[in-house]
């Protein structure tokens, strides 16, 4: 009984490692972060990052953020911890963290690209020029599935919270809160 209940077992396992076609497609291991740039996995970035200084062409000073390290200790594009950016008076625009995701797309049965992408993450605070709050709360993850050719493949973006205040260049709450959505989102220099 027990060699019968032993074979039975085996007999699938045997099968499932056989392959009658020599030539058969090599498929790419989604969850091999090997190829990436960075030691990132399924559950973030887990690695080196370096301080750097941006500066306004005058020499202000413009940003100081973290940015991931490569693998092979290149310093990327890609930030990750926290920024702060600055206006061109030297007041406070923006304060926050980054996060990164990696994202693998299909190019062929046997190639793939990973691409790797910051997101906005947590509690930020924007500033108006004149050093009053503009905007104050924090980002909510959200994941998107993506068809990249590959299953189980997604991005992170976030979007603003309910808990998020708005005020005017007074320091008075504003009631515009799209149009100060808008210009935290879509200003170049609050990025």
């Amino acid at each position: 009984m027990y060699l019968l209940r032993f074979i039975i077992l085996l007999i699938p396992t045997l099968t499932v490692g056989q392959t009658t076609d020599k030539d058969s497609k090599t498929y790419i291991n989604i969850y091999d972060f090997s190829d990436s740039r960075f030691d990132i996995d399924s559950n973030g970035f887990h690695g080196i990052t370096k301080v750097d200084t941006i500066y306004y062409s005058d020499k202000k000073i413009a940003a100081i953020g973290y940015y991931a390290v490569t693998k092979n200790s290149r310093m990327s594009g890609n930030k990750f911890g926290l920024w702060t950016k600055y206006y061109h008076n030297g007041q406070m625009e923006s304060q926050g963290n980054y996060d990164m995701y990696s994202l693998l797309y299909y190019e062929s049965p046997k190639k793939g690209r990973r691409i790797e992408n910051s997101y906005k993450i947590g509690s930020w605070i924007y500033y108006f020029e004149n050093g009053q709050i503009k905007a104050t709360g924090t980002y909510q993850t959200i994941i998107m599935r993506e068809d990249t050719g590959i299953d189980n493949q997604f991005s992170k973006s976030t979007v603003t919270t309910t808990d998020w205040k708005f005020f005017n260049s007074e320091g008075n709450i504003s009631n515009q809160k799209e149009k100060i959505i808008a210009e935290i989102e879509h200003n170049i220099n609050s990025d």
